[in-house]
């Protein structure tokens, strides 16, 4: 199953990830572009976890097992897709904007998961997608700290 994912990413990023390329120390200044840019972002897998225990259902755990599922952080550097992404694994996209999850009844742990039955139940549509909405204004000036720290080596090569 796929993941929800969030990204974060403009024509600005884009456009330094191509001037980087052009660059003879490429890797040197990638690297710290993805260092300051993973930094400026690194508490956002932590909020996502808090967007599920705050939206989803409290009834029966929903909220608490949604949220104990993995979120990664993924700093993308190439030149098309240039940016931060937060993935959010155990929960399809498109039924997160619909506003569905589904979860077991009556779950028997020592069964395996392919005898589980499997239920839909409405939840608040968007419930990750709004909260990463949200701290995208958090985020913005560490992100744009980070770029100008390595426009500026770039400038001074």
């Amino acid at each position: 199953m796929s993941g929800i994912e969030m990204s974060l990413e403009g024509d600005g990023l884009k456009a330094l990830q191509r001037k980087i390329k052009q660059m003879p120390n490429s890797r040197t200044l990638t690297r710290e572009l993805n260092k300051g840019l993973r930094e400026g972002a690194k508490h956002l897998p932590a909020a996502a976890q808090q967007a599920a225990r705050e939206s989803l259902p409290r009834r029966g755990g929903l909220n608490e097992r949604v949220a104990g599922h993995p979120v990664k952080l993924v700093v993308s550097s190439s030149q098309s897709s240039a940016g931060i992404k937060v993935r959010f694994k155990g929960v399809s996209s498109r039924k997160e904007q619909a506003g569905l999850l589904r979860h077991p009844v009556f779950a028997d742990a020592s069964r395996p998961k392919s005898e589980w039955v499997w239920k839909p139940q409405q939840v608040k549509p968007e419930w990750f997608t709004a909260a990463m909405r949200a701290k995208a204004p958090d985020v913005r000036p560490a992100l744009l700290k980070a770029m100008e720290r390595v426009a500026r080596k770039i400038a001074d090569a």
